[in-house]
């Protein structure tokens, strides 16, 4: 592992499949490294995949989709925490927000976090499907495997993305800020006209 303790695209994506089994819960969080917070921002993630899964039952009464809404909007909320977790991590190994900022310095769309929290999305749809294409047959398995392609690439193309920028961090030629979540899912939210009027009545 590298001195900084962040993970390159290749090792990311690899705990990340290696964990996709085991997170259906989301992860214990009293370990704060970068590989552990992926691992949880990952189970994060599976959790929702499952839960969104579930939602969608047309049988399930009103009053358990509101209350699995609820539980992904909880997670939500922690899976953003998780992403500003992962970029406060990075700049406080790196350094790159105490820079004045040239014309020259590359700045990037997504953070470290963010670029994280794909990679988790993409490698957990590529397990996914990869594993119903193994059980179907015909043509929904074909086409399941065109999608395994497209995601693959996909991958690919995310991960090189996240490679560039942490490379470019690490050689003091980059900036990044650390993005405060304004929308934080809960009755909270400032965001929400329906929690403010929730908070007034």
């Amino acid at each position: 592992m590298p001195e900084d303790g962040l993970l390159d695209a290749r090792a990311l994506i690899a705990l990340l499949e290696e964990a996709t089994d085991r997170a259906s819960h989301p992860a214990d969080g009293s370990s704060n490294g970068f590989p552990a917070l992926a691992v949880q921002l990952h189970a994060r993630n599976v959790f929702q995949w499952t839960r969104e899964s579930q939602v969608r039952d047309p049988t399930l009464s009103y009053a358990r989709v509101a209350a699995i809404k609820r539980e992904i909007d909880a997670s939500n909320r922690e899976r953003a925490l998780l992403v500003e977790s992962i970029d406060r991590l990075c700049v406080s190994r790196l350094r790159p927000d105490e820079r004045s900022g040239g014309d020259g310095d590359y700045v990037n769309s997504e953070t470290i976090g963010q670029l994280a929290d794909r990679l988790s999305i993409l490698t957990l749809k590529r397990v996914r499907t990869a594993a119903r294409a193994e059980q179907a047959v015909g043509g929904e398995r074909a086409e399941c495997l065109d999608r395994v392609e497209r995601i693959t690439a996909q991958l690919g193309y995310v991960a090189e993305c996240y490679d560039r920028f942490l490379a470019k961090l690490r050689a003091g030629s980059a900036r990044m800020l650390v993005w405060g979540q304004f929308k934080l899912y809960d009755q909270s939210d400032l965001t929400n006209p329906e929690a403010r009027r929730g908070r007034a009545q």
